[in-house]
């Protein structure tokens, strides 16, 4: 993907917005911080975050309300950096009940290069009602996480024919000043809202959150909106195949619940943390490319060379080793391959951020050629 289109595409947008300065909820009933939500939920909350590499599989949700499941659900079809979601409920017209369908699209990418401006992310989202595709409503996100303890985003609605509302959001990871690799289990939130009410802009109350996942797989977490006076509590188990969840809000005399099903998604680590630490070969092979581009057609399919090795995967490959806990540290095994200085530039850059979770780089070769010999020599632990 494009990652100057991404950002061009994202300003013009913005300025869009703010020129037809047309404010409406974008997402109802969605309360989860866009600063620290990385996972399917991502297209709807910041698609930005559909960058970052958690969110890809598949999705499903249920509204459940009165202890009554409710014709109201949602499908997630999601890659690391393109997604689609389908929403269909029922809303009341004046001759009775009517079948409504959301259609949003949404895709997030890094805006730079790991070795230029690591971990800064941008994406956009466009969602619209029924057939009425002229008329629908854009989203544009930022995430930054410049450090495993901190994260920043940003939001930006215009709706059709509405004023345009912003969101900023702020994530910190307490436990990561103190060891990165445990980063992850306890994550606090907070998220603030400026927009349009009665008219008038004004600063909305803050959102304050708490996510906890003391044992790997087993997220329990919750937040509070201090502007409605509202909150939510959320539980979640997780292996490396899936997620089963709910989030329940808790309303004055108003209380519903959304469970949901994922599969593929690479959120969570291993149910109860039972699988055993492991070093991570990094799948490099004999040359590495920014396009993998097809050797030949055969008909409709296209065959890729197999011998070539995409940045953007071993990039998405080292982040992931780099989250999950049960990963010791890289190993090169005998991985001798060709790349411009160039790449081999912004692979030295990722694998110096991979080493700041305290995970070591290790290279073993049986015959070593130069180029490897001073690419290993840069940035080995061993």
């Amino acid at each position: 993907m494009n990652f100057r289109f991404i950002l061009i595409l994202t300003l013009i947008i913005l300025s869009a917005g703010l020129l037809t300065a047309q404010t409406s909820d974008y997402i109802s009933g969605l309360d989860h911080s866009i600063a620290t939500t990385d996972n399917f939920l991502s297209p709807l909350v910041n698609p930005a975050a559909l960058g970052y590499g958690n969110a890809g599989g598949l999705g499903w949700m249920h509204l459940i309300k009165k202890e009554k499941w409710q014709d109201h659900y949602w499908l997630y079809l999601n890659t690391d950096g393109l997604s689609y979601v389908y929403e269909k409920d029922e809303v009341p017209t004046l001759t009775g009940w009517k079948d409504r369908s959301v259609h949003t699209l949404a895709t997030g990418s890094e805006t730079f290069t790991a070795f230029k401006l690591p971990n800064l992310y941008t994406g956009l989202s466009y969602k619209w009602i029924n057939n009425k595709f002229n008329e629908g409503s854009f989203r544009t996100g930022a995430l930054y996480r410049p450090a495993q303890f901190a994260s920043l985003g940003f939001t930006l609605d215009h709706p059709y024919k509405a004023a345009p509302s912003y969101q900023f959001g702020l994530g910190l990871r307490p436990l990561g000043f103190v060891c990165q690799e445990n980063a992850y289990r306890l994550e606090f939130s907070a998220d603030l809202k400026y927009g349009k009410e009665d008219g008038d802009y004004t600063m909305f109350k803050p959102t304050l959150g708490v996510n906890t996942q003391l044992l790997p797989g087993v997220m329990i977490g919750g937040n509070y909106n201090l502007e409605t006076e509202t909150s939510m509590l959320s539980l979640s188990l997780g292996s490396k195949k899936g997620t089963a969840g709910s989030d329940y809000h808790m309303e004055d005399g108003n209380n519903y619940e959304f469970a949901y099903l994922t599969a593929n998604v690479k959120e969570f680590l291993p149910f109860l943390g039972i699988t055993k630490k492991q070093w991570y070969d990094l799948p490099v092979k004999s040359s590495v490319v920014t396009y993998k581009a097809p050797s030949f057609d055969f008909g409709p399919f296209r065959v890729f060379d197999n011998k070539q090795t995409g940045l953007e995967s071993l990039v998405s490959d080292i982040r992931k080793a780099k989250a999950d806990p049960n990963v010791s540290g890289l190993i090169f095994m005998n991985r001798n391959f060709s790349a411009s200085y160039a790449l081999r530039q912004e692979l030295l850059g990722e694998l110096k951020s991979f080493k700041e979770s305290g995970k070591p780089v290790i290279f073993y070769y049986d015959g070593i050629g130069n180029a490897e010999y001073a690419f290993a020599a840069s940035i080995a632990d061993k």
